[in-house]
């Protein structure tokens, strides 16, 4: 497929979007991250069993953004729990999770 580049300024209601042949969707619970100097890697995956003490997390998909990319996610990620909980209430998260590392944890109810 060619991608043909245009100039000019696109708006979002002037989007049109279309499923490509390799398109899926898929249910994740667990997101691991990974950061070097040039992209950001999300891999999405879904917590499939529990063995003892360890979670065993089958890993669905494997997505980079460049770090433009990314601050445009965090900026809708923000705004759609924003707009959910005005609408929802709070999300609390389940007792004994843990977002972060170090003095950014954020800590379940």
């Amino acid at each position: 497929m060619t991608t043909k580049k245009k100039s000019g300024t696109i708006t979002p209601s002037k989007v049109k979007y279309v499923d490509g042949p390799h398109y899926v969707s898929s249910y994740c619970n667990n997101v691991a991250f990974s950061v070097n100097a040039i992209d950001l890697v999300l891999i999405f995956g879904e917590v499939v069993d529990v063995v003892g003490d360890q979670a065993v997390v089958e890993r669905r998909a494997r997505i980079t953004f460049s770090p433009a990319q990314a601050k445009m996610l965090q900026w809708v990620l923000t705004e759609q729990i924003k707009q959910y909980e005005e609408n929802a209430g709070p999300i609390v998260l389940p007792k004994g999770i843990q977002l972060g590392l170090g003095e950014g944890t954020v800590k379940g109810q």
